[in-house]
């Protein structure tokens, strides 16, 4: 009953299956001290050989989109095809960097100074353990208006609420989300060598990563497609029949 909840059960619904492993350090998968993104894909392999999964399609919402990119660079022979979702992009360019909403790029920027950020996020910490529900609260409020009218369901709090549990309070918390930061700025591989298609989904009044960022993106990658919906950052929960429903065809397309 995680952020992937929504999109396991439209999965089930077109026969799909949906693996939503937790990142290192999140919850009770165990931390892993590794500098970039790409460092990461041992674990994925790890986990799909394990499974006994040939090939299979890719979906980053978020701040998982540099990871879903990773996973196509680095298992290139068994990813059919990529799904991101209101993606983080590459933030190192400085250039999509400063077209971020000004209080969401000073977070990212944050990183650049550790002390700094561990104060911030100890801070956030603090907050967030004084009363899990008053952080949420407060958090939403800062979000577009469309996320904000979301968030009224309380079956999507009480998601979002086990998720905030699962990295600050189970997992390795403050300390593992400022590694976090780090690790946007250092993707350690060049996402435009990456040969899958691409699909980019992203709603319109997004200021969490807003939607140039996606275009962006689409613009340095060989085959990409742009789907630019009305919505805001949590897009997903109103379009994941579409996506799934996407992903899909682009399973048949590439087996047949």
């Amino acid at each position: 009953h995680n952020q992937a909840s929504p999109a396991h059960e439209a999965a089930q619904r077109h026969g799909l299956r949906l693996i939503a492993p937790n990142r290192a350090g999140v919850g009770h998968s165990s931390p892993n001290e590794t500098r970039t993104i790409i460092d990461r894909m041992d674990d994925v392999r790890q986990l799909v050989d394990d499974l006994d999964i040939a090939e299979f399609n890719v979906m980053g919402v978020s701040g998982g989109a540099p990871y879903a990119l990773a996973t196509a660079h680095d298992l290139r022979e068994r990813v059919k095809s990529v799904t991101i979702v209101s993606g983080m992009g590459t933030v190192a360019d400085r250039e999509l960097l400063n077209r971020m909403e000004s209080t969401r790029r000073r977070m990212l920027q944050l990183a650049q100074c550790p002390l700094l950020a561990d104060m911030v996020l100890a801070y956030r910490m603090r907050e967030y353990k004084t009363d899990p529900r008053a952080f949420l609260r407060k958090l939403v409020k800062t979000w577009p208006e469309a996320d904000q009218k979301l968030f009224e369901d309380p079956s999507l709090q009480g998601m979002f609420l086990r998720d905030l549990e699962n990295v600050l309070a189970i997992g390795s918390g403050t300390k593992g989300l400022s590694k976090e930061l780090k690790r946007y700025f250092r993707w350690g591989f060049d996402p435009s060598t990456i040969s899958q298609k691409v699909h980019f989904w992203h709603g319109t009044e997004d200021t969490v990563v807003p939607p140039v960022t996606s275009e962006y993106m689409a613009e340095r990658l060989p085959d990409t497609e742009v789907s630019l919906l009305s919505g805001g950052h949590s897009v997903i929960v109103e379009i994941v029949d579409d996506v799934i429903e996407k992903m899909q065809a682009s399973l048949k397309d590439t087996n047949s």
